[in-house]
């Protein structure tokens, strides 16, 4: 099962300030194999301070999660749309983090929100699918990525 980890930059206070707008920007995944410790998540705040895995073989880069977002008094609920990868003409991977960034902001370039941890290296093999699932969500559906209270 994947372990969510919230990168330091992510807060209400980065939504307050203009750096992730849920409502107006497009949040991105990506695959990445590298180390990401929880050091990693108190200081990197960009996603080219942590590599994606090499493109190709039916991973063709960052995908748009079309995310939508509710605003409940001080509640945010973050969704987003669950997809699928399929391996063709060869491996995808290895990697072990799918990391959420803001693909569009002027405010910093691609910060990073959120990086799910499989728990160890996992590679889709050629002719096979991998699901990306958001709260649960089947394929093609919205699911909960997240929900925090704000005290501000």
């Amino acid at each position: 099962m994947a372990i969510s980890r919230r990168f330091a930059i992510w807060t209400t206070d980065s939504m307050r300030d203009g750096v992730h707008n849920h409502s107006d920007h497009d949040f991105h995944v990506y695959l990445t194999n590298d180390t990401i410790s929880s050091g990693d998540r108190a200081t990197k705040q960009l996603k080219s301070e942590i590599p994606e895995i090499a493109l190709g073989n039916g991973y063709a880069g960052s995908v748009d999660i079309l995310n939508t977002f509710t605003n409940v008094g001080k509640n945010y609920t973050f969704f987003g749309r669950s997809f699928s990868i399929v391996a063709a003409g060869g491996d995808i991977g290895p990697f072990r983090h799918v990391v959420l960034f803001n693909f569009e902001t002027a405010v910093k370039v691609d910060p990073l929100l959120f990086n799910y941890d499989h728990g160890s290296n996992f590679t889709i093999l050629d002719g096979t699918t991998h699901e990306i699932l958001c709260g649960g969500a089947p394929v093609g559906q919205d699911g909960q990525i997240l929900q925090i209270f704000s005290l501000i």
